[in-house]
């Protein structure tokens, strides 16, 4: 008998940019709008919040957030659009992995996260050079 993907225990660590990170670097921060089907644009009202990691050998996961969160994720996004570098550690990071077979019959597997909450570990503003 197989092992079934909800048997892998994953953790931070396996999303890291190197197995010893404990905190995260932030490459960008996504706020995602619910739409109004009526008018068919987006409204003000915020759907979906999540963070992009550097990850292991390059790979980008993005960390689902609550909607709660949104004020304190704003505000992570206006620190990385000021060009910051900014480090993160989660709460409660869940790390699930999935496959499944699309409609041409492609397996597509990858990893889920997702976190109660987060911390700016580091952070890094840079100053405007002058050249």
């Amino acid at each position: 008998m197989g092992m079934s993907l909800q048997q892998l225990h994953l953790t931070s660590q396996s999303i890291a940019e190197k197995p010893s990170a404990r905190d995260h670097q932030v490459i960008d921060v996504k706020v995602t709008h619910k739409f109004n089907s009526e008018t068919n644009q987006a409204t003000e009202e915020i759907d979906k919040l999540s963070i992009v990691i550097l990850g292991y050998k390059g790979s980008t996961p993005a960390i689902k957030l609550p909607v709660e969160l949104s004020d304190k994720v704003l505000d992570l996004k206006e620190k990385l659009d000021s060009d910051s570098i900014i480090r993160v550690t989660f709460d409660k990071l869940k790390v699930r992995a999935y496959a499944l077979i699309n409609d041409k019959g492609q397996l597509i597997s990858g990893v889920s996260c997702s976190a109660e909450d987060f911390e700016i570990s580091h952070l890094d503003e840079l100053e405007d050079l002058e050249l």
